[in-house]
């Protein structure tokens, strides 16, 4: 009868041991899928914001260009307005790819903040055109690319931070 107990014990002891294994393992493939998980949408997140700043970026220097192009016709007598130059089609699309990478990061971040002051940067450089002279216009234009590189820098130093913390 005893060495039945033993028998028993001893069967049990490894059911239990094995049961415990695969719950610990299970559970430990959960946190490392999870943990998976967040590093994807974090590197998701950083590419889709590079995206947003590279159009933004973009639509800035065409802004840029157009700006001078209309205020050195404006120097010389020319009666022009902002949508008659040649590069309007161009800012146009720039503007509308540069919103169309806000919004593809707004999809792909739950960062509020961040997205209203992307959207902010948008509105500065959009309204480049009502500045008084083509000074105040560049003035605002570096303003706003500065504020874009204060945006990347906290992204990036959050991002590294939240990594260090898993």
């Amino acid at each position: 009868m005893e060495s039945v107990l033993v028998a028993v014990v001893g069967v049990v002891g490894t059911l239990f041991g094995s049961g415990l294994t695969g719950f610990l393992s299970q559970r430990q493939a959960r946190s490392e899928a999870i943990r998976h998980l967040a590093v994807q949408e974090r590197q998701t997140a950083a590419a889709a914001l590079s995206s947003a700043a590279a159009a933004i970026l973009d639509y800035r220097s065409i802004e840029l260009s157009r700006l001078h192009r209309v205020w050195e016709k404006r120097a010389d007598g020319k009666d022009i307005s902002f949508g008659d130059d040649e590069l309007s089609t161009k800012v146009r699309e720039a503007r509308r790819k540069a919103w169309q990478a806000v919004f593809q990061f707004r999809t792909i971040s739950d960062n509020a903040s961040l997205h209203e002051r992307l959207e902010s940067l948008l509105e500065e450089l959009t309204s480049l055109k009502e500045a008084s002279s083509l000074e105040q216009a560049v003035r605002q234009s570096r303003e706003a690319r500065s504020e874009l590189a204060g945006l990347l820098d906290g992204f990036r130093s959050a991002r590294s931070g939240g990594m260090r913390g898993d």
